[in-house]
Formats: C-alpha cells, sequence, structure tokens
C-alpha cells in the first residue's frame, strides 16, 4: 500500500532462474503501475500485489501482461491491463484473488494452462475474446472463494465471447455476462460441483450464446436471464438441490445426440420459457429426471425424432411441446401433471406417455396432446385426470389409454376431449368417468372398467363399438350422429352397470345386440337401425325409443324379467319391439308400448303383458315372430288402445292364460293361431266396441286352441266375423263358427209334422258343420200356467262326450212338461226324435185345448268351453195335434244321425255376433207344411245340391249324391230357404213337369243364413249344358203378371217372420216371377186355421201385456187414424173364440213390430224392463208398425 513499483518506458520482462540451487521465486509486494507490458519468466512463484491500479499495465498493443513463468504466478490484487493477459502452454498454474479488468487492447487474453478464479469479477472490455485452457481434458479453470463473474463486453470492436476449454470446478456461483458467445468445452462441476447451494449456481444474463459442450453439475439451479441467448447443453445436466431452482427464461436446446441419450437430472424445480416465443429444442434422445416441478413455458421441439423422457416431481406445460417423430414419455414422481389452456404436445408419430405417480394430470380447457399416429398414455395412478384434446390417428386397441386412480372428468368444451377415430380407448379409473360432464370422444371403440363409485358418461360424435363399460354406477353415452355396435361379440357383457342411458341417431346393437348387465335402460335412436339389447338379467326399461324396432333379449345369463320402469308415458316407442324374457315380460305391471308390431317369448317363469296405444299387430320382429309363453302356468296379456291384429302365432305352453284385447272401437282380428296348451290355460278375446274377426290360418287345424280345462271366449260389443275354415278346439269339443248351427225345415226333409192319433211325434232338426264337435242340445217342451202365460220347462240336454247314444231315448213325464234321457252329440248331423212307445203324454200341456199345438224349444250350444260371439242358437217350433185332441201321447226319440257333409266355404263374408231367438210363428210353421203339400201336386220342382269346396256333389251316408227336392214356391221367401240352409256351397236349379233336365237358377255360398257369393254359372253335374240362350228364354217368361201389391205383401210377412228379402239378381228377375205366380201371402192366408190363429195371437200377447205398463196411445197414420192399441187382448181373444177387436188387433199389432224389430233378445219378452221396451217402442217406426198392423188385419180377418 506503500511501496511502488513503476514500469516505464518499454516492455519490462523478469527472468527469474532457478539455478543449482532450486527455484528462484518473484515477490513484488509493491503496487504495480506502468504503461508497458509485463512478461514474466520465473521458474519459481510469482507474488504479486496490485496490479495497474495506478496506470494499467501495457501498452494496449500486444499482451499486457505475459505469463511464462514455470511456477505459480498469483495475483493477489485486482489486476488492471489495457490489453489482454496471455499464459503459455507450459507455463505453471495462475490465480487471480481480486478483480481483472482487461481494456480494450489489441489482443485476446488466452490462459492456457490452469487458472483459479477467486471470487471476482473478470471483465473483458473492447470486443476481446478470453479463453481459459487450450485442453479440455488437461486444463482446468477453478473458481473458488467467492462468486465469479465474467463480463465479457463487445465493445465497438464487436461481439467478444468467452471459450474455456479448460474443465471448470469450485463451490462458487458463476455468472456469465458475455456479449459473444460462451463456449465451455470442458465439463463444468464435474469434480466440485458449481455454486455454493444458495442463490443460482450458473446465472447466464450472456447477450450470446452459451454452449456447454461437457457434462454440467451444479449445487442449485441455473438461472437463464430473459434476455439472455440461447443456451444449449450437449451432455448431461445435473443440478443438485440448492435453494434456487432452474429457471429458462429464453431459448434453450439440449442436444443428445451424443451421448445418447443425454440426462437432465434436477433435484429441484425446472422451467423451460418465460412466454410463447421462447423454445426449448431437443434432439434425440433426451431423458429429464426432475424431483421438483417441472414446467415448460415455452415450445418444445423435437427436431430429429428421437425420443423424450421427462421425470419430475410435477409438471406444467404452459405452450407447445413439439415431440417430432419420437416418443414423448413423462412421469411426475411426487405431484402433478398441468396443462395449461395453452399447453400443447405435437408429436408426428412418436407415442406420448404421461404419468403421476402420486398426484393428478390435469388438462385447462383448450390444452391439447396430439400423437399423430402414435399412442397416448395418461395414468395417474393416485390422482384424478382432467381431459381436454387427446386425439391420435393410431389404430391399435391401446390408441388412447387413461388410466387413474380417482376420476376422469371434462376440462370444458372447447375441444373433444379424446380423438382416435381409428382406435379404442381404453380407461380404467375408480371414481367414473364423466360424471356430470361427459367426456367427449370420437374414437372407434371403447373399453371403460370404473371399480368404484360413479357413472361412466360418454358423449361421442359418430359410430362408436363398446368392447366394454363396465362401473357399479350408471353409464350415459350420448351418440351425436351414428350407431353403438358390440365391439366385443359373445365374450362378456358390453355394459355391466346399475342403468344405462343412451342415445343415437343410428342404431344400438343394430344386427348383433348390445350384451348388457344392467337394471335400467332409458335408450333413444332418432334417426335409422334398430335397438338390439342383450341383458344377461332382470331388465328395467325406463323408456326405448327408436323410429325402426327395438329387440330386448333378457335372461341370458339364466334368469331374467322385463320389467316396466316408466309411470309417465310409453316404455317403449318404435315401430316394432321383440322382447325376450326367461322370468317374465311386465309380470305384474304391462310394458307400456306404441308400436306398430310386437312379438315377445317368455321360457322360464312369470306372464308377459303388454299394453300397446296405437293400432297393434302381433307379428314377427327381427326374426322373432308371435308371442309365445312357455313357463309354467305363464299367461299372456295383450292389450292394444286400437285396433289389434294378431299376424303371427300366440302360445301359451303350459298352462297359461291367453287375454288379447283391442280397447275402444278398434276391431280385433286373429290371423293366425291362438293357443293355450300344457295345461287348463284360457283364451279369451275382447273387441271392446269393435268387431272380433277371426280369419283361417292355413298353417293349423285348428285357429284357437285349449286343451284339458281350458276354455275360449270372446265378449266384443260389436259383431264377431269368423272365416270359413275356422276351428275353435277346446279339450271337450271343436266349433268352426261364433254361431252354432241349428236347421229346422223341410229343406232336407226335415220337419215337424203334426202328433198323430196314435200317438206318435217326431222333432227333426240338423246341427253343427263339418269338423266340429260337441255339442249341447236342450229340448223344452212348452206348457201354459195358471195366468196362460207360455213356460218351457223339463229340459233335456245333449252333450257330446261319449258318441251318439245307441239305446232308443225317452221323454219322461215330469210335472207339466216332459225330461228327455241325456243324449251325448260328437259331430253335426241330422237328429230324429219319433215313434214314442216307452213313455206316454198323459194329456196335452195346454190345460185349456187339448187339441192345442205342442210348443218344442230347442237350443243348441256349443262346446261349453268354447263360447266366442253367441255361443247357443234357440228354435221354437210347434208338433200339431189334430182332431179333439188326445189323451196320451206316447213319444219316442230314437236319435239317428244322416251325416250332411256341408263343408264350410273359404273367403266369406264374416257371420254377425248378434243372435236374436229365432222364432217360427204359426203362419210360417202353417207355410212350410203348405209348400209341402203343394210340392205333391206341382210338377214343376226346384232341386238343391250341396258342393264340396272344390265344386264336387257332397255324398251322403248311402254312397249317392246328395240332392234335395222342392216345390218351386221356395223361390217366394229367399230369406228364409237361405237362413235354412247349413253353411256351404249349392246350387239351386229348376226341373220342368215332365222333363230329366236341370235348368241352372242359383250358384251360391252360403253363411249364417245369407248368401255370400255367387258365382258364375257352369255346366251341372248331371252333363247338360245351361247355356245362355236357355237362360234368357227362362228369364223371358212370365214376368209381366206380377202383382205388385201382392209382393209387398209378401215382403211385409217375411218382414214379421223375422227376416229381410235380399236383392233378387237381375239375371233372374223375370223366372222368379213367372214362378212365384199369385200372392204367397194369399196362398198362406187360404190356408188358415184355428190352430194357426191361437199360436199367432198366444206368441205376442205376453209382449203386449208388458206394453201396457209403458204406451198408452200410439197414432200410426198409416194403419188407421188415432187407433188405440194398448188394449190387452182377453182371454177370449187369445182363445180364438170370438173376432178380435180392432183395439186387440192394433195391440197385438204393437207388439209384433217389436219382435219384429229384433230389438228384444230375451225369450220371454214379459221379463224385459219397463224402461227397455219404452225405448223399444220409440225406435220403431212407421214401416215396422205397418207390416205388422196389415198381418193382423188379416188375422181378424180370418177369425170373421
Amino acid at each position: 500500500g506503500v511501496d511502488q513499483l513503476t514500469l516505464s518506458g518499454g516492455d519490462v520482462t523478469f527472468d527469474i532462474n532457478a539455478g543449482a540451487a532450486g527455484n528462484a521465486s518473484l515477490d513484488v509486494q509493491a503496487a504495480v503501475d506502468g504503461g508497458v507490458d509485463l512478461i514474466l519468466n520465473v521458474d519459481g512463484t510469482t507474488t504479486v500485489g496490485e496490479v495497474g491500479s495506478g496506470n494499467a499495465i501495457g501498452t494496449g498493443t500486444g499482451a499486457a501482461i505475459t505469463v511464462n513463468s514455470l511456477g505459480t504466478s498469483e495475483f493477489q490484487s485486482a489486476v488492471e491491463v489495457a490489453s489482454g493477459i496471455v499464459q503459455v502452454n507450459a507455463a505453471g498454474d495462475v490465480t487471480f484473488r481480486e478483480n481483472v479488468t482487461v481494456a480494450a487492447g489489441d489482443t485476446d487474453t488466452t490462459f492456457n494452462a490452469n487458472v483459479t478464479l477467486d471470487g471476482l469479477t473478470f471483465t473483458s472490455n473492447g470486443g476481446l475474446d478470453v479463453q481459459f485452457g487450450n485442453a479440455a481434458g488437461v486444463d482446468q479453470l477453478t473458481l473458488s472463494g467467492d462468486d465469479v463473474t465474467f463480463d465479457i463486453n463487445a465493445g465497438a470492436a464487436g461481439n467478444a465471447s468467452l471459450d474455456v476449454q479448460a474443465a471448470v470446478d469450485g463451490g462458487v456461483d458463476l455468472t456469465l455476462n458475455v456479449d459473444g458467445t460462451t463456449t465451455f468445452q470442458g465439463d463444468v462441476g464435474q469434480t466440485t460441483a458449481i455454486g455454493d447451494g444458495t442463490g443460482a449456481a450458473i446465472t447466464i444474463n450472456s447477450i450470446g450464446e452459451t454452449i456447454y459442450q461437457g457434462t454440467v453439475v451444479t449445487e442449485s439451479g441455473l438461472v437463464q436471464d430473459n434476455a439472455a441467448g440461447e443456451v444449449t447443453f450437449l451432455r448431461n445436466v445435473t443440478i443438485a438441490a440448492g435453494d434456487t431452482a432452474t429457471i429458462f427464461n429464453k431459448n434453450v436446446t439440449i442436444d443428445g445426440t451424443v451421448p445418447n441419450p443425454l440426462n437432465f437430472n434436477s433435484t429441484s424445480d425446472v422451467t423451460f420459457g418465460n412466454d410463447a416465443a421462447d423454445r426449448l429444442t431437443l434432439f434425440p434422445d433426451v431423458n429429464f429426471n426432475v424431483l421438483g416441478a417441472l414446467q415448460f413455458i415455452s415450445v418444445v421441439i423435437n427436431n430429429n425424432g428421437g425420443d423424450i423422457v421427462f421425470s419430475s416431481d410435477t409438471l406444467e406445460v404452459n405452450n407447445t411441446i413439439d415431440t417430432g417423430g419420437g416418443n414423448f414419455t413423462f412421469t411426475a414422481t411426487v405431484g402433478d401433471v398441468d396443462f395449461t389452456s395453452n399447453g400443447r404436445i405435437f408429436s408426428q408419430g412418436g407415442n406420448v406417455s404421461i404419468t403421476s405417480d402420486l398426484g393428478s394430470i390435469t388438462m385447462e380447457d383448450g390444452a391439447e396432446v396430439n400423437s399423430g399416429a402414435g399412442t397416448i398414455l395418461f395414468d395417474a395412478p393416485n390422482g384424478d385426470i382432467q381431459l381436454s384434446g387427446l386425439s391420435t390417428t393410431n389404430a391399435t386397441d391401446i390408441a388412447v389409454q387413461i388410466m387413474t386412480g380417482g376420476s376422469v372428468t371434462d376440462a370444458g368444451d372447447t375441444n373433444v376431449d379424446i380423438q382416435a377415430p381409428n382406435g379404442r380407448l381404453v380407461i380404467t379409473s375408480v371414481d367414473g368417468v364423466g360424471t356430470g360432464d361427459a367426456i367427449e370422444t370420437t374414437v372407434s371403440s371403447i373399453d371403460i372398467d370404473n371399480t368404484g363409485a360413479g357413472n361412466v358418461e360418454i358423449a361421442e360424435t359418430d359410430d362408436l363399438a363398446i368392447f366394454r363399460i363396465a362401473t357399479p354406477d350408471g353409464v350415459n353415452l350420448n351418440i351425436a350422429n351414428g350407431e353403438v355396435t358390440d365391439g366385443n361379440p359373445g365374450a362378456r357383457p358390453d355394459i355391466q352397470a346399475t342403468n344405462l342411458i343412451l342415445q343415437a341417431t343410428n342404431g344400438v346393437g343394430n344386427g348383433d345386440a348390445i350384451e348388457t348387465t344392467v337394471d335400467t335402460i332409458n335408450i333413444v335412436n332418432t334417426v335409422t337401425g334398430n335397438v338390439e339389447i342383450a341383458e344377461t338379467d332382470d331388465l328395467e326399461i325406463i323408456g326405448v325409443e327408436t323410429p325402426n324396432d327395438v329387440d330386448l333379449n333378457v335372461g341370458t345369463g339364466g334368469n331374467g324379467a322385463i320389467i316396466d320402469g316408466n309411470t309417465n308415458g310409453p316404455d317403449i316407442k318404435a315401430n316394432g319391439v321383440a322382447l325376450q324374457a326367461t322370468n317374465g315380460i311386465g309380470d305384474g305391471d304391462p310394458i307400456d308400448t306404441e308400436v306398430q308390431v310386437y312379438a315377445a317369448a317368455n321360457t322360464t317363469g312369470g306372464n308377459i303383458a303388454i299394453l300397446n296405444v296405437g293400432a297393434g299387430v302381433i307379428g314377427e320382429v327381427n326374426g322373432l315372430e308371435g308371442i309365445t309363453n312357455d313357463a309354467m302356468n305363464g299367461g299372456i296379456t295383450i292389450t292394444n288402445a286400437s285396433p289389434l291384429t294378431v299376424d303371427a302365432p300366440v302360445l301359451a305352453t303350459a298352462g297359461g292364460n291367453i287375454s288379447l284385447t283391442s280397447l275402444n272401437d278398434g276391431n280385433l282380428t286373429v290371423n293366425r293361431q291362438v293357443s293355450a296348451t300344457g295345461g287348463d290355460g284360457d283364451i279369451m278375446l275382447d273387441a271392446g266396441a269393435g268387431s272380433l274377426i277371426i280369419n283361417d290360418d292355413p298353417n293349423v287345424a285348428n285357429e284357437l286352441l285349449v286343451v284339458g280345462a281350458g276354455t275360449i271366449s270372446g265378449t266384443p260389443d260389436g259383431t264377431t266375423q269368423v272365416e270359413d275354415g275356422v276351428f275353435f278346439q277346446s279339450g271337450t269339443g271343436r266349433v268352426s263358427s261364433n254361431v252354432p248351427n241349428l236347421v229346422i225345415s223341410p229343406l232336407n226333409g226335415i220337419d215337424i209334422p203334426d202328433v198323430t192319433n196314435t200317438g206318435v211325434a217326431e222333432v227333426n232338426f240338423n246341427f253343427g258343420r263339418v269338423g266340429e264337435e260337441s255339442f249341447t242340445v236342450i229340448v223344452e217342451f212348452g206348457v201354459l200356467d195358471a195366468s196362460g202365460a207360455l213356460l218351457f220347462e223339463a229340459s233335456i240336454v245333449g252333450r257330446s262326450d261319449t258318441g251318439l247314444g245307441v239305446d232308443p231315448e225317452t221323454f219322461l213325464p215330469t210335472g207339466n212338461g216332459f225330461l228327455l234321457e241325456e243324449v251325448d252329440f260328437i259331430t253335426p248331423g241330422r237328429t230324429i226324435f219319433d215313434n214314442a212307445e216307452q213313455s206316454f203324454l198323459e194329456g196335452n200341456p195346454n190345460p185349456t185345448n187339448a187339441s192345442a199345438a205342442v210348443l218344442i224349444r230347442i237350443t243348441v250350444i256349443n262346446d261349453p268351453n268354447i263360447s266366442i260371439g253367441a255361443s247357443e242358437v234357440v228354435v221354437v217350433v210347434s208338433a200339431a195335434i189334430p182332431g179333439e185332441g188326445i189323451g196320451a201321447v206316447a213319444v219316442d226319440t230314437t236319435g239317428q244321425v244322416d251325416q250332411l257333409a256341408f263343408p264350410d266355404e273359404a273367403d266369406t263374408a264374416a257371420a254377425s255376433n248378434a243372435v236374436t231367438p229365432v222364432t217360427l210363428s204359426s203362419q210360417a210353421q202353417q207355410a212350410v207344411q203348405a209348400i209341402v203339400e203343394a210340392a205333391l201336386a206341382s210338377g214343376r220342382q226346384i232341386i238343391i245340391h250341396p258342393l264340396t269346396p272344390t265344386g264336387d256333389r257332397v255324398i251322403g251316408v248311402d254312397k249317392t249324391p246328395v240332392e234335395i227336392e222342392l216345390d218351386e214356391t221356395v223361390l217366394n221367401d229367399l230369406t228364409r230357404l237361405f237362413s235354412e240352409l247349413p253353411d256351404g256351397r249349392y246350387r239351386i236349379y229348376l226341373r220342368e213337369a215332365g222333363e230329366e233336365r236341370l235348368r241352372l237358377l242359383f250358384d251360391i255360398n252360403v253363411r249364417s243364413g245369407t248368401v255370400t257369393s255367387i258365382e258364375k254359372a257352369t255346366p251341372n253335374e248331371d252333363g247338360q249344358n245351361d247355356n245362355e240362350e236357355e237362360e234368357k228364354d227362362d228369364q223371358n217368361k212370365g214376368a209381366a203378371g206380377k202383382d205388385k201389391d201382392s209382393t209387398d205383401e209378401q215382403n211385409d210377412e217375411q218382414q214379421a217372420a223375422g227376416g229381410t228379402l235380399p236383392p233378387v239378381m237381375p239375371q233372374h228377375q223375370s223366372r222368379l216371377d213367372e214362378i212365384v205366380g199369385e200372392s204367397e201371402l194369399d196362398r198362406r192366408w187360404s190356408r188358415w186355421t184355428p190352430n194357426e190363429d191361437r199360436f199367432a195371437v198366444s206368441t205376442v200377447a205376453p209382449v203386449a201385456a208388458s206394453l201396457k205398463r209403458t204406451v198408452t196411445k200410439r197414432s200410426q197414420p198409416s194403419v188407421d187414424d188415432a187407433v188405440d192399441f194398448d188394449v190387452v187382448p182377453t182371454e177370449e181373444d187369445i182363445s180364438g173364440e170370438s173376432p178380435l177387436s180392432a183395439e186387440a188387433t192394433y195391440s197385438l199389432a204393437a207388439a209384433g213390430a217389436v219382435l219384429i224389430a229384433g230389438r228384444l233378445k230375451s225369450r220371454d219378452a214379459t221379463r224385459r224392463s219397463a224402461v227397455e221396451i219404452d225405448t223399444v217402442m220409440e225406435g220403431l217406426n212407421d214401416e215396422t208398425f205397418s207390416r205388422a198392423a196389415r198381418l193382423y188385419r188379416r188375422l181378424r180377418k180370418g177369425r170373421s
């Protein structure tokens, strides 16, 4: 501080030679100044104090200080030089203890051997470069004492660089302020880590680039200033756990080309970048191992497609990471992985794998990871995963894998959360996937396994194949524009959950059902495709809707029922639905549907119950046909709130009941078999206010079938129509129509002749149809009680249990009537009760008239287990007793059956279910007798040939074709004629007197007494031709003479008898006019008898008496003006002992009009209530009343 060594004039050189005595040192304790260069050639140690503080050493030209000394040189104080300092290669170590300042000379500072910088700032001005060492493996730059700073200033001369070729060690912090390039060619901190662990170990403020060509080891973090140049690492970097994190605020390059890979290790936080303009450039392969937070704010680029591996406590991606074509792997070992909204990871084909060992992976809305064709893996075994935008074109089954010990949630709606349109999304989670906010996806298939609480909710943009979705809670799938398909056929359930909510546009399991194990489903499909579900056990339907078909197969795992789960609307709304279960369908609460076609099948237990809205058809849906319940005692209940059509079989095979109901006014149409077998199941058909229509099913022998004690019943409010060829089969019988067949007529020689004077009486009738079995026949004989009321008592009942009886049947006296022994009828035919020998009628049932006709009421009832429409038909006939009567009548009723094969004709109009008991009046009985008598005298005959459906003649029991001969007058009452024909096909011919040739009049089909079709005339069976000329000739004969008034009276009488005339076919009108001749009404009245008189009056008198209570007066101007008809007929009126008064006549007329109108269905009109009678009377029209009155005016004239 006192002494001064001044250098002046020219260069000063110290040559201090060791000599033989040993090394010689140079010790300069004085301050050294002077504007000349200094050269040191000292064999021993050189120690220098302050240098150039008063006047910088050096001239500015050449090296200011040149160190050639073999010994060490130590500058213990500050050094200021006018130009660079040069250490030659052979020189000893140089140590600087204080700051070094190099002025802007012309020579760079070059240290070619070891140098120690002890807590100082090394400044180089004027653009002079600074170099430490020339052999990286030999030379050493040691930093000691305290922080070391390099200030390398560019100056006017341009950039100045710092080139450190020596290895750098030292436990002090290093600061770089270099305007030019800084290069560390050797290792940095390899032996002694850079930094003291407090503050940044290396602070880079250099404007120029900083390059670390060797390894870098520090005691704490590296800090790059925001304005600094790029920092490049070419070897491994190891950052110890100091108190300062590593922060690169500008561009950084990490090149792992050699060695490969490059490991960037830090035990403290590392941040790359300060804003979106900063970049981190990576060359393969680079591994980041950060035991702290790793944050990427800068853009990361992998230029050569190598692999990049990150490992840190946490990761934050604030900007773009471009991995090139290499794989990108990141593991957060302690904390979370976070993506800000600007965070991006892009790969041109490499796989992207992000793992948080102990934390969560969170992507803010807008963040993205795009792996190109590579796979994506997010793994947070101990945390949650929040997704924003993952995308890949990878087509493998692990295209995207999400694995978490928590939940998978949606970050927002900026991006589709997961896009793998060619590959599969695989998720394993514990606490749900998209619960409350669905994960948006565009993937080919999904495999999701959620093991704990929480829903799985997915919103897919297009088609989705389900490999697996499993969760103990619910599944909610929304397919915006596509279909849901089975991605795992037959291996295991596609969906396992408590409930399934699914929306799609183009089908769900269309063609290959989605296998499920769920409790409830709610599915809506909006555009195309079916909904097909295969459920392993019970399935509750909250709702299924599609414009196409629904196929639910429940119980594929063994046991399952389909359960109604919607109380506010239809469970299923579709075009068609197929329901299959093992333990019932809608058992206890019907499945509510709104479909056009449905089918169902149940196998093991429970019932089938469906309630449909809209026109419903039981048909075939998705390969399932009809409705079948194979469960023991399993029933079928189908209710349709509109027309119901059965176009496929309905089968209860194990004893269950079947109920088919069409509500409101919709028809119930049965076109296929309905069968309840395997027990005692019933069939009930209810058409509501509509018609019950049963058509022929060519596939089966019986359209309706029950066995055992099962019954068949129908309850239409409208009509019942049964097509030809239809059969109802029970365990006890068989029926071919809804109306039993009973014919009492002279058509086949069947009539009710008078009781003979020897006491023989006959009751002959045809009953049944071909193919029918089991009839109940009730024959009742009428008596008059003390008040004169007509009663029927003492019935006989025949049942088809054991076949037609062989022994003679007899009437047995029972009070006022007779009881016939039980007769069994199995098949239809002709039954004759006649030849009385074994029992006797001890007196006429009419106590007041021994000659009164015996009234007989015959009721034929179908099999007792079959009641479709009207189950019975009733006819009342009378057997006249001629003369003064008899005291005893013996009646033998041996039943004989002459089988008449009258087959049902196919494709005919359906029969009505409205059945009114048919009462044959005394006029009709007399007319029949008159027709028979006239037939004996007339030369003309009407011939009827019954035909089979193929047009062949029916063969009778005598092996000859059946032919029925009648008088031509039967054509006057066609309604009567047709009503007496059993169902079938007939040809009706005319045979002229003296000729054998037959001329065809009609070729008809008859159903329930009504002509349903007329066939074109064809050559007859006898080989005769009915040519057109003959028919025309016949039609032109005798038409002009017919009296219109007589025709009107004839029509009136036929109306009174309970029928209406069918329209006469135009081609036969002239023939009818010719053969009818005089008025049939006149002809009948000309044969009027007292018996007919009494019968007519006694038939309507009770009705007239009942009308007395409700009708006081009625005016019928068309009959007689202001004539009362509320007079009750007297006993004299009824007995026929005096002519009828006008009042009695019109009272009887009113009663007859009631009967003619067909409004009273009870057998005894007196049992009808007053209100009912009054309603009927109000509904009578003048025409009906007039016709009845005309008949009874005739009756009054007859008496007079």
